[in-house]
């Protein structure tokens, strides 16, 4: 920003007055604005076109889509910024709170993008956070996140508003202003048919309550063999145990699911995470299994303590997906545990060449057979693909993948898993301040 100061920077008590800001597009630059009660917004600075393009077109990072990537209000408030939000946000000794104002379309077909959020366009978003100490790291408050209309408050996910965000976004903030290779390959030219589909999968329906349990039972065989207590039906049994045994909670854990999935985690405050995934879960949650961590407690540095947990924690869902288990984790669970053959191996130079010189024919024309995959190597991907396909764009989307693989990765079909893999509604972190966007993306690994 051209030497003007941060319009969300925080007093030396780290606090901050209820401040009001946006940004649009004036010219070659983007205008910052900030809003003064009685005279309206007024210029408060302006970010160059080149600067603001790096902010917001940053490749992600790897990042575990289970959590937001920061909880430092400030960051929060400067993403909803960057997609075009108008946002006032207020920071208090102990308490902040984040008021996000979505940006408006005469375009009528953008009224529907309100729908799946199931409230009225126009309504507010709302985050809250609080601290036990000054100085100290925040905490969203999950029941305080969401939409505020005239009559109601209807409670979400924070990524669920950064989603409409996106959705919302003015035409200049999207992608397509950023992009200098409009129609690489096939030079903006239509795309022929392809053998791959362009509409969403229907989600396979779940097994008989018989097979279910089965699969429960699994999870119970599995977690007890792995030195797991439980099941434990609340947290407070949770906590109870843990005192009767005077042992710390600092550890890991394994939630089991009522459809005979299950989730595997660690944590340094198992109260404050099971009592996390008792609203994440909610009526699907059957029981928790614990099993304290003496050795990473015993570690004095935080940096080592975490990375006992960790590793430990990579060995429990690699155990489980050897198991069979439906796992839902992200980390370690997104790619299938299978012989790496690169490549190299999958596509030769001299088809690399037929590639080059003309990639659609190419890929059409590839009768390679798509990778079969057992449904515990994919268990943790079956929600959010579930969430996916009910959402009323989903067919654009895939067709748009469809579209980007046909062009720009060398024969799709043989090189999924190999050279490449999608993500459905992943978290990822972008830019320096470990911003998390909501996306579609396409990773290659060559």
């Amino acid at each position: 920003m051209n030497e003007d100061p941060d319009p969300f920077e925080l007093e030396p008590d780290g606090t901050l007055q209820p401040t009001r800001c946006r940004i649009r597009l004036d010219g070659p630059d983007v205008l910052v604005e900030t809003f003064a009660s009685g005279v309206g917004f007024q210029r408060f600075g302006s970010i160059e076109t080149e600067e603001f393009e790096s902010l917001i077109s940053q490749e992600p990072s790897d990042a575990d889509g289970s959590e937001a990537a920061s909880s430092n209000p400030v960051d929060i408030a400067y993403e909803f910024l960057l997609l075009g939000c108008d946002v006032e946000l207020a920071v208090g000794a102990k308490r902040a709170s984040l008021d996000v104002r979505f940006p408006e379309s005469s375009i009528p077909e953008s009224e529907r993008h309100w729908d799946p959020f199931g409230v009225p366009s126009g309504s507010l978003g709302q985050v809250y956070w609080i601290r036990e100490e000054v100085a100290g790291d925040w905490l969203e408050l999950p029941d305080r996140a969401g939409f505020r209309s005239i009559d109601e408050f209807v409670a979400t996910e924070l990524g669920e508003l950064f989603s409409l965000a996106l959705l919302l976004a003015p035409d200049w903030i999207k992608p397509d202003f950023l992009s200098p290779r409009q129609g690489w390959h096939s030079e903006a030219k239509k795309p022929p048919q392809s053998v791959l589909p362009s509409e969403a999968w229907e989600v396979e329906g779940r097994a008989d309550a018989f097979a279910t349990k089965d699969m429960r039972d699994a999870v119970n065989e599995w977690a007890l063999r792995n030195g797991f207590a439980g099941p434990f039906e609340t947290v407070a049994k949770v906590v109870e145990h843990l005192k009767s045994l005077n042992a710390p909670s600092t550890g890991h854990y394994t939630v089991s699911l009522s459809d005979g999935h299950c989730y595997i985690g660690e944590t340094v405050q198992m109260a404050d995470r099971l009592t996390t995934h008792t609203r994440r879960f909610g009526d699907r949650l059957v029981g928790f299994y614990v099993r304290p961590d003496l050795r990473a407690h015993s570690m004095a540095a935080k940096k080592d303590r975490k990375m006992q947990l960790l590793l430990a924690e990579r060995s429990l869902i690699h155990d489980a997906q050897r198991a069979g288990l439906f796992a839902e984790n992200f980390r370690e669970m997104s790619f299938p545990q299978r012989p790496f053959t690169g490549f190299a191996d999958a596509v030769s130079p001299s088809h690399l060449g037929d590639w080059i010189s003309d990639p659609e024919a190419v890929c059409i024309r590839d009768e390679f057979a798509l990778t079969a995959l057992k449904s515990s190597e994919h268990a943790a991907k079956l929600a959010k693909y579930h969430e996916f396909s009910k959402r009323p764009y989903s067919g654009d989307v895939v067709e748009a993948l469809r579209r980007y693989l046909l062009r720009c990765v060398p024969y799709p079909a043989r090189t999924e898993l190999t050279s490449w893999s999608l993500s459905c509604l992943p978290g990822a972190k972008r830019g320096g301040r470990d911003k998390k966007w909501t996306v579609v993306s396409c990773h290659q690994f060559l």
